[in-house]
């Protein structure tokens, strides 16, 4: 209650001996320039990256850190997830195991939005397995029926020439 009231009060002192409107006039520029000057300096200090950023940041932020291991394939689809979920998140790509792994960090706070980004990403992930082995077998299937095309055309010429 009191920091609304000293928020929203301006107090200023002015010495003169005559209040004229030129005095009155500088007296309310300062005020200006001292509010956009206190407005500035809250805007820097409330002024934390959001969503992708690099470790350091992550860590610096003094949160604590959680990790998720995650392929290549799916990057794009965990950053929009992660996105939609403003969830604050650093990745960083492991070269020493084959194939490459990217590790994924998030802050230790945000453990609820963590959950939802990685189970919703997961079931992404899977529908497309299951969507990619699925028009595979269909591919497969018409290479047979092609196949069997072709050689009913080829018995059909055979007949017609005797």
């Amino acid at each position: 209650m009191q920091q609304e009231v000293e928020e929203k009060s301006v107090q200023f002192a002015v010495r003169t001996g005559q209040m004229s409107a030129n005095a009155l006039l500088k007296c309310l520029i300062a005020v200006k320039r001292h509010l956009d000057e206190k407005m500035k300096n809250k805007a820097i200090t409330d002024d934390r990256p959001h969503g992708r950023q690099s470790v350091r940041d992550l860590i610096g932020q003094g949160e604590g850190v959680t990790r998720v291991d995650l392929d290549k394939e799916g990057i794009r689809d965990f950053h929009k997830i992660a996105k939609k979920y403003g969830v604050d998140y650093a990745i960083i790509k492991d070269k020493t195991v084959e194939p490459p792994v990217f590790n994924v960090f998030f802050k230790a706070k945000d453990k609820d939005g963590i959950d939802k980004v990685v189970s919703e990403y997961t079931m992404k992930y899977l529908n497309k397995q299951k969507l990619r082995s699925s028009v595979l077998a269909k591919l497969d299937k018409c290479k047979e029926a092609v196949k069997a095309m072709a050689q009913k055309a080829v018995e059909k010429r055979k007949e017609r020439a005797r």
